[in-house]
């Protein structure tokens, strides 16, 4: 069988003349959207037709006519094409396209918009590249030139937050910096949702927790929250466990010189709430057994690593706190059996409780230079926090 060659022959749409400039910031990651129409030829009326095909960039000084000089698409797979001048200077791992989103009644030129955005500006990456779309038959291709400019010569402040007057023919749409100077704003380009979304909020607010980036940061859209114990006990901090049982039975701040006043910062009060989904998960739990009249259940032997005994074993001041809780803890809920929580344990209570937290599991999916994830980390996890004036949500992102 004679071998294959991938190779385009016959263009039925001739290069546009016409040629649209991306401007962008030397050194500085910009994103820049434009409309695919604005630099092919689509006619008018049915541009829309175009939004389901995948389009692709081709390296500068070719007119695309062969697959090698394929180095970006927008498809959510590398093609696997590697042109030497876009691995040179590193413009292949720098460079990416995406598809933008459009409204369903757009007018024309304004049907397809994609995204550039190009990483750590070079000069080397100037040049007049030709973008085509994937679709049966002959690709439309059509040209648009990269142009660097130095904002220290150019102009006195940042050109990533000023606008940039592009060149183009009087017919094309206009070209729009995006910004994308924080990880909501990019979200907003990539996703085109921009309204406050908590569980994206809440993996973005992982991710900088274990202060890790050039990743990819995953979890379950709707998770199943799993319990863990509470990292303090009499044995790992004897001064901040009699804090924790404290803090339950008042909403009062403890002084600043106070040994508990840490311990309230971190974990503030709250209104009682629903008990939320989730998973027991056996563990090293801290366990307290009481004797009243209250059953509120029993968490089975195996759980827990050390049990104290109300009246008993606890002297009468740690006792007290747990017979007398009317203050919910953001991040904290008492577990008293295997499907049973309380924001606070009632008074004259009787079982075997333990303080825990609420989980959400995550994973770090690190990113080599390929930009392909090749091994992953041990999943991570992290608080579910019940306060909404304690969430992540209010961290700037």
């Amino acid at each position: 069988m004679a071998p294959l060659i991938a190779v385009l022959l016959c263009f039925s749409f001739q290069l546009s003349t016409a040629l649209v400039t991306l401007t962008f910031p030397l050194g500085i990651t910009t994103s820049v959207q434009f409309d695919f129409c604005s630099i092919i030829n689509c006619g008018t009326g049915r541009q829309a037709q175009w939004t389901g095909s995948d389009k692709y960039v081709c390296m500068r000084g070719s007119d695309c006519d062969n697959w090698q000089w394929v180095f970006a698409n927008t498809g959510t797979e590398d093609w696997g094409y590697q042109p030497f001048e876009a691995q040179k200077y590193g413009l292949k791992n720098r460079f990416s396209i995406i598809k933008g989103h459009a409204s369903h009644e757009c007018a024309d030129n304004h049907c397809n918009p994609l995204i550039i955005t190009l990483k750590n500006p070079s000069l080397h990456d100037s040049g007049i590249y030709v973008l085509g779309a994937y679709v049966s038959g002959t690709d439309p291709l059509g040209r648009f030139l990269i142009k660097i400019d130095n904002p220290v010569i150019n102009t006195p402040h940042s050109l990533a937050h000023t606008p940039i007057s592009p060149t183009f023919g009087s017919d094309f749409s206009p070209v729009k910096i995006m910004n994308i100077s924080t990880l909501s704003s990019t979200f907003s380009v990539e996703t085109g949702y921009g309204d406050q979304n908590r569980w994206l909020q809440w993996v973005l607010y992982s991710a900088k927790q274990v202060n890790r980036s050039h990743c990819y940061a995953c979890a379950a859209a709707r998770p199943h929250l799993a319990t863990v114990p509470f990292p303090l006990s009499n044995i790992s901090d004897p001064v901040g466990l009699p804090c924790l049982l404290y803090l339950f039975t008042t909403s009062k701040k403890p002084l600043s010189s106070s040994k508990c006043s840490n311990l309230s910062i971190l974990f503030p009060p709250t209104r009682h709430m629903d008990t939320p989904m989730f998973q027991t998960h056996e563990g090293n739990y801290t366990c307290f057994k009481s004797y009243g009249t209250t059953w509120v259940g029993e968490l089975p032997f195996s759980f827990c690593s050390q049990t104290f005994q109300v009246n008993f074993s606890l002297n009468t001041v740690l006792s007290s706190f747990l017979l007398s809780q009317t203050t919910p803890r953001s991040d904290i809920w008492w577990m008293c059996s295997r499907s049973k929580l309380f924001a606070t344990l009632p008074p004259n209570w009787s079982g075997t409780c333990a303080p825990i937290q609420l989980v959400m599991p995550f994973r770090l999916l690190s990113l080599p230079p390929s930009h392909s994830p090749y091994y992953s980390t041990p999943p991570f996890y992290f608080r579910h926090t019940r306060s909404l004036f304690h969430t992540p949500i209010n961290i700037s992102l």
